[in-house]
C-alpha cells in the first residue's frame, strides 16, 4: 500500500502541480480502506499539534514570560506549586532521535538539549524569514510584482506547458 507521499509524488510525476487537483484526485481514486491508513499520520499530527498546543498553554502559566521593571531589569516571574502539578505530566522532544520525557521527569541536561532544539528551529525560521525578504527585495529593485517577473518564461507558462506534455 502506497502512501500519501507516494501518492502525492506519483501524481507531481504525472504532472500536476495544482494542490486542489492532486487532493481531489487522491481523494476520489484511493479505496476507502487505503485512504484511512493513508490519512492516519495527518489525524495523529493534528491531534499532536492540539495536545500540544494545550500543554504550550500549561507551560506559560508554569513558566510566564519575565517582566520589566521601569528600568528595564528582568523580574523573575513566580510559578506556584499548583501551576507545576499541572505541567509536571505534559512531556516533550528532548533530543534529535524524538525521545520525549516528561516535565517533571526531564534532566537539566535534557531541558537544556531541548532548548537548543529550539534555537536551531528558530535560526531555521530566521533563514527562511531571511530568503522571503531577499525575494521581496529583488522584486522590488527590479520593479517587479513577483519573482515569476524576473525570468524570460514566467512560471505559469512553465506550468501549463508541463501539464500538456
Amino acid at each position: 500500500m502506497a502512501g500519501i507521499t507516494t501518492k502525492i509524488r506519483e501524481l507531481l510525476d504525472e504532472g500536476l502541480s495544482d494542490r486542489e487537483e492532486i487532493t481531489d484526485r487522491i481523494l476520489t481514486d484511493t479505496d476507502p480502506e487505503e485512504l484511512v491508513e493513508m490519512v492516519r499520520p495527518v489525524v495523529s499530527w493534528q491531534v499532536h499539534m492540539r495536545l500540544r498546543a494545550w500543554a504550550r498553554q500549561e507551560e506559560k502559566k508554569a513558566f510566564p514570560p519575565q517582566a520589566r521593571s521601569a528600568r528595564g531589569e528582568a523580574k523573575p516571574a513566580l510559578t506556584t506549586t499548583d501551576e507545576l502539578r499541572n505541567l509536571v505530566s505534559q512531556s516533550f522532544i528532548w533530543n534529535e532521535n524524538g525521545e520525549r520525557v516528561t516535565w517533571g521527569e526531564a534532566t537539566i541536561e535534557q531541558h537544556q538539549s531541548r532548548a537548543r532544539l529550539l534555537r536551531l528551529n528558530a535560526e531555521r525560521s530566521l533563514d527562511t524569514a531571511n530568503r522571503h525578504e531577499r525575494a521581496a527585495q529583488m522584486i522590488a529593485e527590479a520593479g517587479a510584482t513577483c519573482l515569476s517577473d524576473l525570468l524570460d518564461e514566467p512560471v505559469r507558462k512553465q506550468q501549463r506547458k508541463k501539464k500538456a506534455a
